[in-house]
């Protein structure tokens, strides 16, 4: 097995900004430069952009709106080889969430996800995530509640693989989030 050293420069930056009462945005930005000392063709940029309007209509009602791109060399794991692999990813999503009462929230999610990748065929991948939860908050916005995935896409085929690219995943999940002040 052969071993490298990569070298990685990068910067990134991030703007939040309240445009009028409760509405903001929010911009990110990253980018860097990754060099190999031995295998120079995985030299590469990649970089991330990416924006999200964060609304609130009255006390009870919230959520984002959110879009944002990458570009990125794919996982060598995945490649199995050591040519550059670039992925491009877009993805689109919105949440919202209700206050029912001041210690019961409902929340709700739709994102959507499309994946191209450069060297190998027929590697467009897509997905659809919907989302439902129920959560209790804390007067100190600590959450525990119960949560519903379903995530419906189209998994990329190797070359020469024959069979049904499409998928279905469903998930029930007991979470719990703490925020630390």
């Amino acid at each position: 097995a052969q071993s490298d050293t990569v070298a990685r420069v990068g910067g990134a930056f991030r703007h939040e900004q309240r445009i009028f009462g409760r509405q903001s945005i929010r911009l990110d930005a990253r980018g860097d430069y990754y060099k190999y000392d031995h295998f120079s063709n995985l030299d590469h940029a990649a970089y991330a952009l990416g924006g999200d309007w964060l609304w609130e209509a009255g006390n009870n009602l919230a959520g984002t709106l959110a879009a944002g791109y990458v570009r990125r060399q794919a996982d060598r794991g995945e490649t199995q080889a050591d040519r550059l692999d670039i992925v491009k990813s877009a993805t689109v999503a919105g949440t919202a969430a209700y206050l029912i009462t001041p210690g019961l929230r409902l929340r709700g999610g739709l994102s959507g996800l499309k994946e191209e990748r450069t060297q190998a065929t027929a590697t467009e991948s897509r997905a659809a995530t919907a989302t439902a939860a129920l959560e209790y908050v804390s007067p100190l916005l600590n959450t525990i509640g119960i949560e519903y995935r379903s995530t419906q896409g189209e998994a990329p085929q190797a070359v020469g693989a024959t069979g049904d690219a499409d998928y279905v995943e469903h998930r029930l999940a007991v979470r719990g989030m703490t925020l630390d002040r």
